[in-house]
């Protein structure tokens, strides 16, 4: 039970030391900003992805994102969606360059994603001072092809998530309400355990392997499903909305994505911090057994 306590109390104390240190805090705020200034993007590469399947998965998205952040926030989200319903056609070479051109917006926030988990994991990158110009510059695509790739990924399983709630909630249990909303959650930890886990994997500069991966991921999409309930019942109670009269809805999605991105980043410490103790201790059961030579002589 000491042993227990002990360790609890470790932990704790790791991790409050690596939040603190990592400005975890300013690193979230950082992100809700440049969600703010992405969202428009991703919203038109959403309705230009789901336009071509079905309608109705458009309407799920703004559902889901209603239950999600509140209904405020969730009618900009419709609004937002409503009128890049215009630009979302990729038939002429203007709009060719501009889904690009938003593609690549929509891209940074995965770039500052990228540097605050560097930071959280203690990645060092190194060898960059001895780089030619040519391996900088293909670094510096190779990294926002990536982060365009992971945008599509994004893209990808919301889309495949809403079908599949969808599809299920429709035909098995249409009049079955608690079950509706069992199959949403279930769906829900599945999508951000998928979500999270390429997170915890493809983002960092060096890639986390598959079993820290999906451990963050699996620790971290229950910390969001049961995160975001408080966060929901803050929002719904807290006057954010009416304090900022016009600007309320895009205040209120700030903060939810604020608070969102905490507690993606308290998982990422959760997880580091469980492989510092684990390194520490084989550490310290290594320099138990270790027997000096001159003293293994001497015996």
């Amino acid at each position: 039970m000491n042993k227990t306590k002990f360790k609890l109390r470790h932990f704790i104390d790791i991790f409050l030391e690596r939040f603190t240190v990592c400005n975890t805090t300013t690193w979230a705020a950082s992100l809700a900003f440049y969600t703010s200034l992405s969202l428009a993007p991703l919203l038109i590469l959403f309705v230009t992805f789901s336009s071509q399947l079905s309608p109705q998965i458009q309407q799920s998205f703004v559902t889901e994102a209603t239950y999600l952040v509140g209904p405020q926030a969730g009618e900009m989200i419709a609004m937002v969606i409503q009128n890049s319903k215009a630009r979302s056609d990729l038939s002429s070479i203007s709009g060719i360059f501009g889904f690009f051109t938003l593609l690549l917006s929509a891209s940074f926030i995965f770039g500052e994603l990228r540097t605050a988990l560097d930071q959280i994991f203690d990645i060092k990158r190194t060898g960059q001072a001895r780089r030619t110009f040519f391996q900088v510059t293909r670094g510096y695509f190779k990294v926002y092809i990536m982060q365009m790739g992971l945008a599509f990924a994004f893209l990808f399983i919301m889309i495949v998530s809403l079908i599949i709630s969808t599809a299920l909630s429709a035909t098995l249990y249409s009049d079955d309400t608690q079950m509706k909303v069992l199959i949403n959650v279930l769906v829900s930890l599945f999508f951000y355990m998928g979500l999270f886990t390429l997170l915890f994997h493809y983002i960092p500069s060096e890639h986390l392997t598959w079993r820290r991966g999906w451990q963050a991921g699996l620790m971290t999409s229950f910390l969001f499903v049961s995160g975001k309930e408080a966060i929901g019942l803050y929002l719904g109670h807290s006057a954010l909305s009416s304090t900022y009269g016009a600007a309320g809805s895009l205040v209120v999605l700030l903060a939810w994505v604020y608070y969102s991105t905490l507690i993606l980043f308290v998982g990422a410490h959760a997880t580091s911090t469980l492989a510092i103790m684990s390194q520490r201790a084989a550490e310290a059961a290594h320099a138990d057994t270790f027997v000096p030579l001159k003293e293994s002589h001497d015996v």
